[in-house]
């Protein structure tokens, strides 16, 4: 068994094989090893159990390249479609959250608008000469354009900024 130093069994021991240590004999069904020749460049798995424990013939051995090779594509064939799926599921969610946003902006030049309106209604309904109560409704109204107006300045930043 594979002692790497995370002291788990089974974790691959850092070498140049995908599956070192990993998988098990399709014969003898022990667990076959990873052994490096050429410098550490080339790397084999092996089932030596038996051979060096009883004395009995090597199970099997196998060049690592093509096995990792056919490993990397199936892992890839397998993860694909997920994450095309995590993708668009992401592209989903970015849409709702940008149709929120847009919903609560409208809603807030809504109220704005509102807000305005009313106090546009409220100097309009005063007696005129009622001075002190007009100018005072007339500073509330131009208070609620003003707001109206930077409210609508910010969402068209806030868009221009939205990422397409």
């Amino acid at each position: 068994m594979a002692m790497n130093r995370s002291r788990h069994t089974g974790v691959p021991d850092g070498g140049a094989a995908l599956l070192g240590d990993l998988f098990s004999c399709g014969l003898c069904g022990r667990r076959m090893f990873t052994t490096y020749t050429n410098d550490g460049r080339k790397a084999r798995y092996v089932c030596h159990q038996l051979a060096t424990s009883y004395g009995e013939v090597l199970c099997q051995s196998i060049s690592a390249w093509p096995v990792d090779r056919l490993t990397y594509r199936l892992i890839l064939e397998a993860l694909l479609p997920a994450a095309i799926e995590v993708s668009l599921q992401a592209a989903e969610d970015i849409e709702l959250e940008r149709r929120q946003l847009h919903g609560q902006w409208k809603m807030r030049l809504e109220r704005a608008g509102y807000e305005t309106a009313l106090a546009r209604r409220r100097y309009e309904a005063i007696d005129p000469d009622n001075r002190l109560v007009a100018r005072t409704l007339e500073r509330n109204w131009e208070a609620a354009l003003a707001a109206e107006q930077l409210l609508a300045d910010e969402q068209r930043r806030a868009l221009a900024q939205e990422p397409a």
